[in-house]
């Protein structure tokens, strides 16, 4: 998960950087600042996760899918 919340980051960042860079006087410097965050893994919001992070199937479809990977 840590991973897919630093390529979100850095792709904002990216288009964020774009923009500022255009708008800015090439003599102008700036950066940004990539952060990382610490989640508590007893936090109660895990017991009843409400996000998919994979692709979400129909029953008739998992079950295909099942039975063709094993």
């Amino acid at each position: 998960m840590d991973v897919l919340g630093a390529q979100t980051q850095g792709m904002i960042r990216y288009m964020i950087e774009q923009e500022l860079g255009n708008l800015l006087p090439v003599e102008k410097p700036f950066a940004s600042l990539l952060t990382m965050v610490e989640v508590d893994p007893n936090d109660p919001a895990f017991q009843n996760p409400t996000k998919f992070v994979e692709p979400v199937y129909e029953k008739a479809m998992a079950e295909k899918l099942a039975a063709a990977k094993g």
